[in-house]
């Protein structure tokens, strides 16, 4: 399998090198069936999509600059890197309890106001898809783009404690319960 998509990329590559207009984004329109299947703890080995085209600014490479906010967002989620063109690796699924644990150092969990500022059209608990926004496709490829992530924001289901969670692919947030289910992890930390 790895092969394959070592070939394709390369396939693809070739076709945005002989001719940028056509861009490497185009070979690959529909995430990979198993990117944001949130109930096991690991789940894509390689993102191939090469769609994201956002300038680092002050962020470091593995990172994406979001100038409204003025912050630097992980690429890839925990568990996953960046390769200067996809994410490779597996994501690292948490539950709710363990996801402010998950970015460590510098970094940590975006609020949901933050993930509003890359995402269009927000209402009170939802906004338009990630792949319908422009900061926020241009940051992220669309196997990123349809995975569910924790957010920094506790809340109560009922009498018991919570964290917020965001689907990108639908890009609505909710309260969950945090040891019920397990999503991933996406990083932010103030620009230099």
């Amino acid at each position: 399998m790895l092969r394959i998509l070592a070939i394709l990329s390369l396939i693809a590559f070739c076709i945005a090198a002989c001719d940028p207009a056509l861009g490497v984004a185009k070979m690959w329109d529909d995430p990979p069936e198993d990117a944001g299947d949130s109930d096991t703890d690991s789940d894509t080995d390689t993102d191939t999509d090469t769609d994201t085209d956002t300038d680092v600014g002050p962020c470091d490479d593995d990172e994406a600059y979001d100038d409204g906010a003025d912050l630097c967002w992980t690429r890839c989620p925990i568990g996953m890197s960046w390769d200067g063109a996809a994410c490779t690796g597996s994501a690292s699924s948490t539950t709710g309890a363990g996801a402010s644990e998950a970015c460590s150092g510098n970094i940590r969990l975006p609020t949901p106001d933050e993930y509003k500022g890359i995402l269009d059209n927000c209402g009170s608990s939802d906004c338009d898809p990630c792949s319908s926004s422009d900061a926020c496709s241009s940051m992220f490829t669309s196997g990123i783009q349809s995975m569910d992530f924790w957010m920094d924001e506790e809340c109560t289901v009922g009498p018991d404690d919570g964290r917020s969670k965001i689907s990108l692919d639908g890009a609505d947030w909710e309260c969950v319960l945090l040891n019920d289910v397990e999503f991933y992890n996406l990083c932010v930390r103030d620009a230099p």
